[in-house]
């Protein structure tokens, strides 16, 4: 589903690394893989949401992932995260994105109703998502 989201955008890559590693994944494992197929040339970004940012000193290494991406943190108009202490210092710049209200338990709940989920996900997946009836969607 993600390939056909981003079908429009031919700059952006799915990588498959995670579900071909098998077992609990972890960022920094990925994050070093990555930097193996890509070399330390490449400027490695990890994006997230503000959440996840507040969160990350908890996470498996943090120090290593500082240390091989700069962190992208999407937070909402006016709100501004705290730099975290640190190596993460000047790896991180918060990018201010409009608020789109779409959670994705809505969308599996307007699919179960069978109710219209036009304009809250690429058409392309929302025909995936009927045609092999994920979510509880009924057929069009």
């Amino acid at each position: 589903m993600v390939k056909l989201a981003l079908r429009p955008a031919p700059s952006f890559v799915v990588s498959d690394i995670e579900t071909r590693r098998g077992g609990a994944s972890y960022t920094v494992d990925t994050v070093r893989q990555i930097r193996t197929l890509y070399g330390g040339h490449v400027d490695l970004w990890l994006l997230m949401g503000m959440d996840a940012y507040l969160d990350v000193l908890s996470w498996k290494e943090p120090d290593a992932i500082f240390q091989e991406c700069s962190l992208g943190v999407a937070c909402r108009p006016g709100y501004r995260g705290e730099q975290l202490p640190g190596v993460a210092q000047g790896k991180t710049r918060f990018v201010e994105i409009t608020s789109v209200d779409i959670s994705s338990t809505a969308v599996r709940g307007r699919l179960r109703q069978g109710r219209t989920v036009k304009f809250l996900l690429p058409e392309a997946v929302e025909a995936y998502i009927r045609r092999h009836r994920l979510y509880g969607s009924r057929r069009p």
